[in-house]
């Protein structure tokens, strides 16, 4: 797939697309809710989705948009009973819960090097090491346990986030550079700036996280109840885009592929392919710490478009058939109690044990807080993580990747 070619696709916008920070992960996940096709999958999204945010909204403070000063004090409601509120979960949980521990999770460090210059790009723990984990563990470890309806809630809401983050490009491709005098990564294109048509500064990454600046970049704190503004846009590119001009553009459209889990690491591989070559082809035309043409912010902007399009019917596709089989019921408030919340702290203890690592389940069950969140995702973070050691591993790889999504 070659991206900038001179005629690669008409010039020609719809609205304004955004992508993969707040609108476009939303964007992604309403393509997805329009494409699932499986009546059981659809039902069982709908009750898993209905499991966690009683536990979250118990600590809810007002925030004021754009007040990054806030982030790990303050605590934006947080609704996620439908998937286009769901895709923006793994952010807000992030920036706002504490849960800078699983930064990792949205993105793959493929190496770039065209000059040659052997940088370190290797992570024990990223987008696809966890894809792969949830794909399985959902519809298997998960399913039919008795608290699983919270690591499925969990689960489900960061498969969908990295499904979206790996359909952007600059999440799959870190380039070798120099960098203070030394050979260092670019994070996926944070440390190359340039000026924008409308003469502004910034970085490749959060240029592509964007959607080329054709949007606000402040991430939306509150999570809305409604999904209808995201509908209607998801349709406006649905019709822009149909399967057909996606295999036009190169894309891979093996739907029964994705639906299929045993193939999963095949399909994902495909996914990261395409962005990886995509990101490629765009350091090859971007203005790297220059000055950057409108043709070609227009072009980008279009695959910004397309990859979101193709992103939310792979989403619905691997959703459908995750779900196919599992049995979580939905919500009933009547059967939480305080023996349920021990008996996830007992299960997070046990996956702590077989970790063989440092107490992650203290460390992060203590920064969240609450007896029932903090056992389930510290028990999730040793299970995915592997105990601290691979998270510091990586604490300088996130700290500086500097987005949001």
């Amino acid at each position: 797939m070659k991206l900038f070619a001179a005629s690669a696709i008409a010039l020609t916008l719809v609205g304004s697309s955004q992508a993969w920070w707040d609108v476009g992960h939303k964007l992604v996940a309403a393509v997805a809710t329009s494409h699932m096709k499986n009546a059981h999958s659809i039902e069982q999204v709908n009750n898993v989705l209905s499991y966690m945010d009683t536990l979250y909204n118990d600590e809810v403070t007002e925030w004021e948009m754009g007040n990054y000063a806030a982030q790990g004090s303050s605590r934006p409601k947080q609704e996620s009973t439908t998937l286009v509120q769901a895709a923006t979960w793994a952010d807000v949980a992030k920036s706002f819960y504490n849960m800078q521990i699983f930064g990792i999770w949205h993105y793959v460090n493929i190496r770039y090097d065209p000059d040659n210059l052997n940088c370190d790009t290797s992570v024990d723990v990223d987008a696809k090491t966890q894809m792969l984990q949830l794909s399985s563990d959902i519809p298997d470890t998960y399913n039919g346990r008795q608290t699983a309806h919270w690591y499925a809630h969990f689960g489900l809401n960061f498969l969908v986030h990295m499904i979206g983050d790996v359909h952007q490009p600059y999440h799959a491709v870190a380039r070798c550079m120099m960098y203070d005098g030394e050979v260092a990564s670019d994070f996926g294109g944070n440390r190359w700036t340039f000026i924008t048509p409308a003469n502004e500064s910034t970085n490749l990454h959060s240029w592509w996280d964007s959607g080329q600046t054709l949007w606000g970049n402040d991430l939306q704190a509150e999570i809305e109840a409604s999904d209808p503004e995201y509908t209607e846009f998801a349709a406006a590119l649905i019709a822009k885009y149909p399967i057909t001009k996606l295999a036009e553009m190169g894309y891979d459209t093996d739907l029964a592929r994705e639906e299929d889990r045993t193939r999963m690491e095949e399909s994902i591989d495909i996914w990261l392919n395409e962005s990886f070559n995509l990101g490629v082809d765009s350091y090859d035309a971007a203005p790297l710490n220059g000055m950057m043409e409108q043709s070609y912010a227009d072009e980008a902007h279009l695959i910004a478009e397309s990859r979101v399009v193709i992103g939310g019917m792979r989403l619905a596709a691997v959703l459908d058939g995750i779900f196919a089989e599992t049995n979580f019921p939905a919500f009933d408030i009547s059967s939480t109690s305080t023996e349920d919340a021990a008996s996830v702290k007992s299960e997070a203890d046990a996956a702590e044990s077989d970790g063989g690592g440092v107490s992650t389940g203290a460390l992060v069950g203590g920064i969240i807080g609450g007896v029932v969140v903090g056992a389930i995702i510290g028990a999730v973070a040793v299970k995915m993580i592997g105990g601290s050691k691979s998270s510091s591993a990586n604490a300088n790889t996130e700290e500086s990747r500097v987005e949001l999504s």
